[in-house]
């Protein structure tokens, strides 16, 4: 009796162990934009058609805000060197070449 019990027991708490790691209620399917199989195209499509207007807002500055339900990591674009390129002592008495940005020197060639 106390075997069997214990059998019952042991074969209870795999079942459960199994189900705490299956993706019930989830797709186990990856998003497009995370599937790497897709081009890059299809995937930025993706990623963008599942951003709100405000999380497509918030990608427009130099410093980007992580969308953490997307996987989206914070960005900041200072870094580029479209700005010119600095040290890191805050501006302290050096100035920097501000170049235009990638945009407008691409209007100047003929």
């Amino acid at each position: 009796m106390k075997t069997k019990i214990t059998g019952i027991i042991i074969l209870v708490l795999g079942s459960l162990a199994t189900m705490a790691f299956s993706p019930v209620g989830k797709s186990a399917k990856k998003p497009i934009y995370l599937n790497t199989s897709y081009s890059f195209k299809e995937r930025a499509a993706d990623l963008v058609s599942r951003m709100t207007p405000e999380e497509k807002q918030s990608q427009l500055g130099n410093t980007m805000p992580p969308i953490p339900r997307l996987g989206v990591n914070h960005y900041d674009v200072w870094g580029e060197a479209l700005h010119g390129v600095l040290g890191r002592n805050n501006n302290s008495g050096m100035t920097a070449t501000s170049f235009p940005n990638s945009v407008a020197a691409g209007a100047t060639w003929d």
